[in-house]
């Protein structure tokens, strides 16, 4: 059992009683994705391998009145690719999509999940593709059929690998908004799969149909609506998942520059009204709209050392199993 001694006191503890435990949020997990994504990343970017290598070192929660920790203070690297700044996005955008919903169910409209694909591509015609499927989403949007229909929408671009074909595969994954009437058996402006195929087809330009899906929000048992929409606005980039530097130099490079995620309509109305951050530049550290905590409540650091989260003034005296 790996021992640590805390150099004020000159107690020592085992590992599980001063290793960081912050309930369902492995930070740990999270830190551990964001090394193996910088080793990946120096073979082509070595500066931004270091910055996401040095990512989470440090966290400072602070102790709220109830007994449980805030995070308060951060060193996240903000880089993209980062897996642990990626995860503190996706709180970010998961709360911030229960606000949006949350005011846009109120207000009675409904929503639709829709997926919107091209063919896959090689990894040399990866960026003229995506930008192929952003312009043909921009089209399809300005079409009579998009707009009698849909008054407000969250987009998110994501980008993934086929190791079997090495082929690359960029899509859209839209939570779109409609009025509450849409899903009336008389309602003109309903769109059939057949519909958006065809419409799909026409904004990419091309010789075949392409694979599409549109559907109505599925909840879960005991799950509400709103849940379900913010469930479904996920931080779309998953670069934990690739094993290569020259499929993550590829997607690196097809990403940059632009908006994974955008919001629309209503559901842009709804955002600037309830005065949320950009997810992708906004406060990594405050995820779901706390107020900064007291300069003067008290606080506990972990660093990470030896593979793992441990308060700042202790040190490993004994390895074992680290």
């Amino acid at each position: 059992m790996p021992l640590f001694v805390d150099h004020n006191t000159g107690e020592t503890f085992c590992q599980e009683d001063i290793e960081l435990e912050d309930g369902r949020r492995n930070w740990k997990k999270r830190k551990r994705m964001s090394i193996n994504v910088s080793k990946l990343m120096r073979a082509y970017d070595p500066a931004r391998a270091e910055r996401i290598k040095a990512c989470g070192t440090y966290l400072e929660f602070a102790i709220v009145p109830d007994g449980s920790r805030r995070l308060h203070a951060a060193n996240f690297c903000r880089e993209r690719l980062c897996p642990l700044c990626q995860w503190r996005r996706s709180i970010k955008l998961g709360w911030q999509a229960d606000q949006i919903y949350r005011k846009l169910n109120e207000e009675g409209y409904k929503h639709i999940f829709v997926t919107l694909t091209l063919r896959n591509c090689a990894g040399s015609e990866l960026n003229r593709t995506t930008d192929l499927l952003l312009s043909a989403f921009s089209r399809l949007k300005r079409s009579k059929l998009w707009k009698d229909a849909i008054v407000g929408s969250y987009r998110a671009l994501e980008i993934t690998y086929n190791s079997e074909k090495d082929s690359y595969h960029p899509h859209l994954h839209i939570l779109a908004t409609v009025e509450d009437d849409y899903f009336r058996a008389d309602n003109a402006a309903y769109i059939t799969k057949d519909q958006l195929i065809r419409a799909w087809r026409r904004a990419l330009g091309a010789d075949y149909d392409p694979s599409v899906d549109i559907a109505g929000i599925t909840q879960k048992e005991g799950q509400s609506i709103t849940s379900a929409c913010a469930e479904v606005c996920k931080y779309p980039v998953k670069s934990a998942e690739i094993k290569s530097s020259r499929v993550l130099e590829t997607i690196d490079y097809a990403l940059r520059g632009r908006r994974l995620i955008q919001w629309a309509g209503v559901a842009a109305d709804a955002r600037r009204e309830l005065q949320l951050d950009d997810v992708e530049t906004g406060n990594l550290v405050h995820t779901a709209g706390e107020e900064p905590t007291d300069a003067d409540i008290k606080t506990i650091v972990f660093v990470w050392r030896y593979g793992l989260y441990i308060p700042i003034d202790f040190k490993l005296i004994k390895a074992e199993n680290v």
